[in-house]
């Protein structure tokens, strides 16, 4: 898990939207170790709750969940913490969100959200809480407590840890490693355990020991056996009674039943006499519905004659609009040929001196060009040659620095020359301690009872081994032969994947050519499509045109009624002042001293109808102006079909195009050529479907019969190793039988040596000069390097110095060289300008490429208005065309029409006579019968239920018949009833004493059942409570308090193991290790520096107490993280108390770490010597007492 962005706005002191830590990017994905600095107080830790947040929702340090209105800066709104974090190559963004609503209260709960990167973008995954956490948990495979002491180490919790008695130190490893949860295992176990007993306990208190003796079941068998006997002897009595008692009903019921059926069929027949009249006329009906279809298409053939007549007239007048308008179409097309004619004159013209002119333009810009470089060269010319002066000075004081350094160096070798021998005596001292070490393994290891043994074991062995070997090699060698034979004829054969390739080719092939053939007649019906809609369109424009010519004649005699209105109505207001208008007076209307007609007005306005002229023509043009609307849709649809007709032609010609591209096909086709291809391509596929089926067939032989050959070729080796196992191992023991006496001697002598010389011969003594010597080797090696280092290095500057010499030479060369130019290049600039105004001076546009292009949009625009009318011309006379060929198919289908109607004609006449009606009105009638369905059913249900009626009287008759042949009694229905009453009661009372004995014997049972029921239920958890017992002995106890120190003790042995790693790299001279001998959780100190003396961890020092505790926390991290990739880490405070040295070894340890494990690593501190070794910083600057904001610094 890796952390690579963090983003925080109005968390606690962090005021505002903060710069964004990035550590892909910038300063940070260049530094695995940096630090995160500032003022006490200033926020620095914030940056690590703002990761708890973002992940988990919580801040770490606070010990429980701060609110989130605190969390929010002091005065803000709203607060948000961001994390991008990398788990296994997948990107995630974690964000949590806080905000007070318009009442300034904090909403109810946080926004949580949870986002994946995919194809580059984030897509969110979970949201809410209660989706969140545990998806992250999953992702990243910490919970929160795990993520706290893996990622973010404070150092605090363990050096309290390391001082503390052993009491406070189990109860706090306890909360820093979650140990408590033992205790509450063992009391569970306790609990659970003394649960299980007393439930047994309990079972076994609820068996019944109430059941019946074997006397008392005996009597009751016997009982039972009499009263059954009893009701054997009642039952064919009371079956008499009660057959006697149906028969007498049976008779009375047939009798009732023969006279409901007679009133029932009176009153059907009743219905169908009052209803004679309706059903005669229903007769009628169903007669006209048999010549109904020769009704309908009598006149359906009367109507397509009437509409054939119509759509002749119609083309008719269509054709002679269209010889109008292409009688309008030949000046239009004379005019733009002629227009065009002249601008390609123009462009002819014009040519020469375009190409000449944008020749010029070119040279201009190129020249320009070349001056702005010129000017960029001269500028960083000059820069070059102050920046070489500044190298220069810089490489001088370098040289003299690297002086001092190897001076420096020298010094440092001559001091650990005298360790420069110890490889020579490396050797001598690993070989002394690896004799040593040899003696006490082989005098560990000798065992002569055993070695005596395995001889015995292997002479006793005795197997018929040869005799095996020599079957099985005759076996193996004949599937060998088939093997060979069959693997010579796949070698013949070709292979599978060529084979599969070549009908996958066949097979796409095939399915193109098919295509292809599709595509044909898709092509023909959609340029027919095509050649239609071009009609129509045509026809459609001509009405439409004609249209909006009436509408405008119409509209302007409108105007004209309309004026003509007005004037008559504004005359019309003045009639009574008109009478009184004298010579030589103004009229108060116009203000004429003339009054031609004071007596008489003009005929127009004399006239009293021209209201209803307006409206007549008002409506007219209402009518027109619906038709043109309807036309212009038909423009527009016809104009869309035309463009969807040709888009899909260019599809299928496109497509087309692509198959006989992938299909190498360049000449034109025809569909004879493709069905060829065709029928070609499926022979060729099925000749390679055969071939792959039998090479198939041969792949299934060679693999059944090479497994045949490789399991014997397997058996065969494992007969040849045992064999080869025996032999070897009875040559072995019999040469250790021969040596073992002289051995023996050997080894114990080496014992009894070592035994004796034991202070000379002390491994741990050996081992620690070795690492001692191996030190100071390392310093002198170390030191040996870095002089050979510096002294190349300063060979480097030496070079540099002299390059950096003559570059200011050739430099200031280069200054003077780049300002000549300049002068040459402006004076071909003015040239080349007069020689462009020149050029350019008749064009209408003064850009060549504007008037290029002028002259290219005019041409083809004129182009485009030729093109526009030749295509009015070609489809005026191609509708022509099409409206003869439509006004001849009409007529011949007028001929067809009208033998039709005859013929259907003469079929009505027919039938009609057939039926009985003398004329097509009687026909209508009988078809409008009302409520024709509703009778039809009426009639058909009554005429069912007399059916119905008719046979159930019959069979109550016959019923009637049977039971009076076969008389069963001649007792009254009474009587009967009485004697099954008695009977039934007695048979009732014995039924009720057999159910008695029933149940005793059932409850009996049942007793027995529970009680066995029980025994199995406490034989099963008896099998489940031993085990628990067994794990409460073990774990178990009323406190916990045994478990819990078991576990505590584990823990702190593991906690112990993943310290020292880091420990030994930090500060070798110390190593932790818990005290075994003592009950309590002792930590003791062992001290390398003085031969492994056992030290009180009180008696560390400051920075020694620092180490060890970083130790711990970054072994807690290790322990925590389980099989989780840690690759970021936050240590928190602490480095105050080192002195320089140890700051360094555990800055180093830090270092390490970060290139070995890959890790980035934030160290939070304000110590000042820390600040300098880690330049690359993460600084929280206070701007006020009480906010702060984050910079980034290198």
């Amino acid at each position: 898990m890796k952390i690579l962005k963090i983003n925080i706005n109005n968390i606690q002191s962090l005021k505002g939207v903060q710069p964004e830590i990035n550590f892909t990017d910038g300063i940070l994905a260049h530094a695995g170790l940096y630090a995160i600095t500032g003022q006490t107080g200033a926020g620095k830790s914030t940056i690590l709750d703002a990761i708890t947040l973002a992940l988990y929702g919580k801040i770490n340090r606070y010990g429980n969940d701060k609110p989130s209105s605190e969390i929010i800066t002091r005065n803000q709104k709203d607060a948000y913490a961001e994390v991008t974090f990398e788990v296994n190559d997948i990107v995630y963004l974690a964000r949590w969100a806080a905000s007070f609503n318009k009442n300034n209260k904090i909403n109810a709960t946080d926004d949580r959200k949870l986002s994946r990167k995919e194809n580059g973008e984030f897509r969110l995954i979970a949201e809410k809480v209660s989706n969140v956490n545990p998806m992250i948990e999953e992702i990243i495979g910490l919970k929160y407590e795990q993520f706290t002491k893996s990622i973010l180490l404070a150092q605090n919790n363990f050096s309290a840890f390391l001082k503390a008695k052993p009491d406070e130190r189990a109860e706090m490893l306890s909360k820093i490693t979650g140990t408590q949860i033992y205790e509450e295992i063992s009391k569970k176990v306790f609990e659970h355990t003394k649960a299980f007993e007393t439930e047994i306990n309990n079972l076994r208190a609820t068996i019944n020991e109430n059941i019946l003796n074997e006397e008392e079941l005996n009597a009751i068998a016997v009982s039972f056996e009499e009263k059954e006997n009893t009701i054997k002897e009642i039952e064919p009595k009371l079956t008499r009674i009660l057959a006697e008692i149906a028969w007498l009903a049976a008779v009375e019921n047939t009798k009732t039943e023969i006279n409901r059926h007679k009133n029932s069929l009176e009153l059907v027949k009743q219905h169908f006499l009052d209803n004679i009249e309706l059903y005669q006329k229903l007769d009628h009906y169903s007669k006209a519905k048999l010549i109904e279809r020769d009704w309908l298409a009598f006149q359906n053939s009367e109507k397509e004659c009437a509409k054939n007549t119509v759509n002749t007239q119609r083309t008719i007048d269509e054709i002679e609009s269209l010889n109008k308008i292409l009688a309008t179409i030949a000046p239009e097309l004379e005019s733009a040929i002629k227009k065009l004619e002249e601008t390609q004159k123009e462009q002819l013209l014009k040519k020469p001196l375009i190409e000449s002119a944008k020749t010029t333009f070119g040279a201009i810009a190129n020249n320009n060009e070349t001056l702005k470089q010129n000017a960029k060269d001269l500028v960083t010319a000059k820069s070059n040659f102050d920046s070489n002066l500044e190298d220069l000075k810089a490489q001088t004081s370098k040289k003299s620095i690297l002086d001092s350094a190897i001076e420096q160096n020298q010094k440092t070798i001559v001091q650990h020359e005298k360790y420069g021998s110890w490889e020579t005596e490396k050797g001598a001292v690993i070989l002394k301690r690896q004799d040593i070490e040899k003696s006490q393994k082989e005098i560990e290891s000798f065992n002569i009872e055993s070695l005596q043994k395995q001889i015995s074991d292997y002479d006793t062995k005795n197997i018929g081994i040869e005799k095996l070997l020599q079957n099985t090699r005759h076996e193996n060698t004949t599937l060998k032969s088939e093997v060979d034979l069959l693997e010579l004829q796949k070698k013949d054969s070709d292979t599978s994947e060529n084979l599969s390739k070549l009908k996958d080719n066949t097979k796409t092939d095939l399915e193109n050519w098919k295509k292809l053939l599709e595509y044909f007649p898709k092509l023909e019906s959609q340029n027919d499509q095509l050649r239609l809609n071009s009609a129509e369109l045509i026809t459609a424009n001509l009405s439409r045109e004609t249209l909006e010519t009436a509408i405008f004649d119409k509209k302007k005699s409108l105007g004209i009624l309309q004026e003509n209105k007005n004037l008559k109505q504004l005359l019309a207001s003045f009639e009574e002042h008109r009478h009184n208008l004298k010579e030589d007076e103004d009229c108060p209307l116009c203000g004429s001293k003339e009054h031609p007609y004071a007596m008489n007005l003009p005929e127009i306005f004399s006239k009293n109808d021209i209201d209803d002229e307006i409206k007549n023509l008002d409506y007219e043009i209402k009518l027109k102006e619906n038709e043109k609307e309807e036309a212009v849709k038909k423009v527009a649809s016809s104009s869309q079909q035309i463009i969807n007709t040709n888009a899909t032609i260019a599809e299928i010609q496109e497509a087309t195009a692509k198959l006989k591209y992938v299909l190498q096909v360049e000449k034109e086709l025809k569909m004879e050529d493709i069905e060829a291809a065709i029928l070609n391509l499926e022979a060729e596929f099925d000749f390679v479907q055969t071939r792959i089926n039998k090479l198939s067939e041969l792949n299934a032989a060679y693999d059944r019969v090479n497994k045949l050959y490789s399991n014997k070729t397997s058996h065969l080796n494992e007969i040849h190793l045992s064999d080869t196992a025996y032999q070897t191992a009875k040559k072995q023991i019999d040469e250790k039988e021969v040596n073992i006496a002289e051995n023996f001697a050997f080894i114990k002598k080496i014992f009894y040596s070592f035994d004796e010389n034991l202070e000379e011969n002390d491994i741990a003594a050996v081992s620690e000069i070795g690492k001692k010597l191996g030190d100071n080797l390392r310093k002198l090696n170390a030191g040996n390097e870095i002089l050979k280092a510096n002294q190349t290095e300063i060979v480097t500057v030496n070079n540099a110095t002299t390059a950096f010499s003559t570059k200011s030479t050739s430099l200031e060369e280069s200054v003077s060289k780049y300002i000549k130019e300049d002068e040459a290049l402006n004076t071909k600039k003015g040239l080349l300008e007069n020689e462009f105004r020149n050029q350019t001076a008749n064009f209408e546009l003064k850009s060549p490429q504007e008037e290029e292009s002028r002259l290219q949009i005019k041409g083809k625009t004129e182009q485009d208005l030729v093109t526009k009318w030749k295509g009015k011309k070609e489809i005026t006379l191609a509708s022509i065309k099409n409206k003869h060929v439509d006004v001849g198919q009409l007529v011949a289908e007028k001929s067809e029409l009208d033998d039709v109607f005859r013929l259907a004609t003469a079929q009505l006449n027919d039938k009609l006579t057939e039926n009985g009606f003398e004329n097509s009105v009687q026909l209508q009638e009988a078809l409008n019968l009302e409520n024709s369905a509703l009778l039809i059913a009426q009639k058909q249900t009554f005429e069912t239920k007399k059916q119905q009626i008719e046979g159930a009287l019959n069979a109550n008759l016959l019923k009637q018949e049977e039971l009076n042949s076969n008389p069963l009694t001649a007792k009254l229905v009474e009587d009967l009833n009485v004697e099954k009453v008695a009977s039934e009661q007695e048979k009732t009372k014995i039924n009720q004493e057999i159910g008695q004995l029933k149940e005793q014997i059932n409850n009996d049972n049942k007793i027995k059942e529970e009680n066995q029921l029980i025994i199995d239920v406490i034989k099963t958890k008896n099998n489940v409570f031993q085990k628990w017992d067994l794990l409460n002995k073990t774990v178990g106890s009323s406190d916990g308090k045994a478990f819990k120190k078991f576990a505590q003790d584990f823990t702190l042995s593991l906690l112990v193991q993943h310290a020292n790693k880091h420990l030994e790299t930090m500060f070798n001279r110390y190593e932790l290790f818990k005290d075994d001998t003592s009950d309590e959780m002792e930590l003791q100190i062992k001290d390398n520096n003085f031969f492994g003396e056992i030290r009180n961890i009180n008696s560390l020092s400051g920075g020694e107490t620092f180490l060890v505790s970083l130790s711990l926390a970054l072994g807690l991290s290790d322990l925590a993280s389980k099989n989780t990739k840690i690759r970021s880490l936050f240590i928190d405070e602490g480095f105050g108390s080192l002195d320089p040295e140890n700051l360094n070894n555990a800055l180093d340890t830090l270092e390490m770490l970060r290139q070995n494990d890959d890790r980035q690593i934030g160290i939070i501190s304000h110590v000042e010597e820390l600040k300098k070794r880690i330049t690359t910083q993460i600084q929280v600057k206070k701007y006020t007492s009480e906010f702060s904001t984050i910079e980034i610094v290198d």
